[in-house]
């Protein structure tokens, strides 16, 4: 047996020539391996000569029985002479022919992963993004956070104004008939949230605690349900309550009833120390993915289709997992919303072929830069990860699934991959 590789840009020629002795050889394992199935007449089953079955289905009706045997065999021996070829998907047999001499010739193709042409990954610069909090985004924390702590309060005295939340019975028509849904008894809504159709909730405004009005809106044309798109409506409304939000002062008596602090300014400052070390872990995290981005435009990789569509399959099983969890099927989720399973792979294309790219990239800059992780970094995310789940790590390592030191493997690699990029380009 002889065998060529070639390479042609994301995929691999392999040119198999079978000798005719091996050949032969080949056959006659497909016939005694087959021979218990053959019927002919005048002869038992599964004792019909070869002759006889050769001149009714031709001489050459071993050839698929005699290649699945033999096949598998010179395939993996002749992608074992190349290491550098990595093949990421089953082969497609492209030409069979047999030759005048009676070996017989295979051409089979598979697609590999691309080859990655690296550009420049060390030298660069990445502007800093910004990492400190400002005025507006401290106050709206603060603002958040003492929201928390607010209450409801019973108002009298005055009307409806924005933001109170308000109970009301309401009772709706259109045409002059009460209409399904249209009615409720102490319903709560809060003015301004816009819960309700619009110009609702404003006409609601100025009313006092025991009021009753009738209220006229116009249900939008775009509303869910079809017999009320764009229907003049008449809601006969009787407000019960008017209840405001009371947020607290931020004393320090009240930061002494909340926190271990004594003082305002003390909690506010603990309040900027935990903002300002969260921005600066999510700004660092997006120079990181900056810095990778100007690594991977540097380079040049041929798209693999394969992986590409096999990006998309995990994104799809991702969601569909995501679906379980809520109680959805997939299925049922494409009809409810019109969507087909083509569109939603179109639809993740793009990012498929970004990531696709990028991980090709970093492969190849930890393997030439061999950032593979050692025994002894996979053990330290093993008992990092132990320690997350408050276990011992030598328990934690009992309950693994098979194949999870793979995984603590690659992320201690890809630890070494931004360790390595952060150690060797610029952040200013």
């Amino acid at each position: 047996m002889k065998y060529t590789l070639e390479k042609k840009d994301t995929s691999v020629i392999v040119k198999i020539e079978i000798t005719p002795e091996e050949w032969a050889k080949y056959t006659d394992e497909a016939f005694e391996k087959n021979k218990a199935s053959y019927q002919h007449a005048g002869f038992r089953k599964g004792h019909v000569p070869r002759k006889v079955m050769e001149s009714v289905y031709g001489p050459r009706f071993l050839d698929e029985d005699a290649l699945d045997i033999c096949f598998g065999l010179y395939y993996s021996e002749a992608l074992e002479s190349d290491r550098t070829i990595e093949v990421i998907d089953h082969p497609s047999l492209n030409e069979f022919r047999h030759e005048d001499n009676g070996s017989v010739t295979v051409v089979a193709q598979a697609p590999i992963k691309p080859e990655v042409k690296l550009g420049a990954y060390t030298g660069l610069t990445v502007e800093k993004s910004d990492r400190k909090v400002s005025e507006e985004e401290f106050m709206a924390e603060m603002k958040r956070i003492m929201e928390r702590y607010s209450r409801m309060t019973e108002v009298s005295g005055r009307g409806v104004e924005e933001g109170d939340e308000v109970t009301i019975d309401y009772s709706g028509k259109v045409d002059g008939v009460v209409f399904e849904g249209g009615t409720a008894e102490n319903q709560r809504l809060v003015i301004g949230s816009g819960r309700f159709i619009p110009g609702f909730e404003e006409q609601l405004v100025g009313m006092n605690t025991g009021d009753e009005k009738d209220i006229n809106v116009k249900f939008p044309e775009e509303y869910h349900a079809e017999h009320l798109k764009g229907k003049d409506s008449v809601f006969h409304v009787k407000l019960h309550k008017i209840e405001k939000k009371e947020v607290p002062e931020l004393t320090d008596e009240f930061v002494k009833d909340i926190s271990e602090f004594e003082s305002a300014e003390e909690y506010r400052n603990d309040v900027m120390k935990r903002m300002t070390a969260d921005k600066e872990k999510r700004a660092e995290t997006l120079d990181e993915n900056k810095l990778v981005d100007m690594i991977v435009d540097n380079a040049e990789v041929a798209q693999s289709d394969v992986l590409v569509e096999k990006e998309i399959d995990y994104y799809l099983q991702d969601f569909e997992r995501m679906l379980k969890a809520q109680g959805i099927k997939l299925n049922d989720y494409v009809k409810y919303t019109g969507e087909n399973i083509q569109s939603m792979r179109d639809a993740n294309r793009e990012r498929a072929v970004k990531n696709v790219k990028s991980q090709l990239v970093i492969d190849a800059i930890i393997e030439k830069e061999k950032l593979q992780a050692t025994d002894e970094q996979i053990e330290e995310q093993i008992v990092s990860a132990a320690k997350e789940a408050a276990k011992e790590p030598e328990e934690y390592k009992k309950d693994l699934p098979q194949g999870a030191r793979g995984y603590f493997a690659r992320q201690a690699t890809v630890k070494n991959f931004f360790d390595f990029i952060k150690a060797n380009n610029k952040f200013e």
